[in-house]
């Protein structure tokens, strides 16, 4: 968990009060309302209402929050949010989360922000989502794996196929120069022969019969 959520939840934890947590499971696909449990107190007009969650990873973010009347009821959304939400209504603290999948599910805090002399209230909902298909890990590590394989195999064939060019191209050149030289060594010198062996060039005496 990063330093921001951290703190984050130490001020939750120290300028709130929290309810008892509520469970709520859904099936993958379906709209889910996410009733906001935190226990208002009789009376207190709460500034603004906001959620959060926190996933698996124990990483918390925003999602939305909602300024409650009298302030117009207006709906923000924190930066970067991962995820379509909305109010279930104007005057509703409940949050709709519309085509829920395997990535909703873990916990969601409800956060009343009170006013000054009174305390922050918040509620907790872990939701459950069941029904989406699962994606199997180990398909997808084989496949990686066999795609680098592939590659590798290829990469080596490519490597081996331009050595063996470049030798021959090497070894063609080399018999050319060599060709070459012969030529105007013969053409220099009428009476001597060049022979061509394992250590190199041996010269000959030229025989006229």
């Amino acid at each position: 968990m990063d330093v921001k959520a951290v703190c984050l939840l130490m001020v939750l934890a120290f300028s709130s009060s929290r309810g008892e947590a509520t469970e709520k499971s859904c099936t993958c696909g379906e709209v889910i309302e996410l009733t906001c449990v935190a226990s208002a107190e009789p009376g207190v007009n709460y500034r603004t209402v906001r959620w959060y969650k926190i996933d698996e990873d124990n990483k918390l973010y925003g999602l939305a929050r909602k300024r409650l009347a009298p302030h117009n009821n207006t709906v923000e959304y924190y930066k970067d949010v991962i995820r379509n939400v909305e109010f279930a209504s104007e005057n509703s603290s409940n949050l709709i989360l519309p085509n829920v999948t395997a990535k909703d599910h873990g916990k969601y805090i409800c956060f009343l922000a009170a006013p000054l002399g009174h305390r922050n209230q918040e509620g907790e909902v872990l939701l459950t989502v069941d029904g989406c298909p699962e994606v199997n890990s180990i398909d997808f590590r084989s496949l990686e794996l066999f795609i680098a394989i592939a590659v590798l195999l290829f990469s080596l064939l490519i490597f081996t196929m331009s050595y063996i060019f470049l030798r021959n191209v090497l070894k063609s050149s080399k018999k050319k120069l060599i060709k070459e030289n012969l030529w105007k060594i013969s053409h220099q010198e009428g009476n001597i022969v060049y022979v061509l062996g394992k250590n190199g060039l041996k010269a000959l005496d030229s025989v006229y019969v």
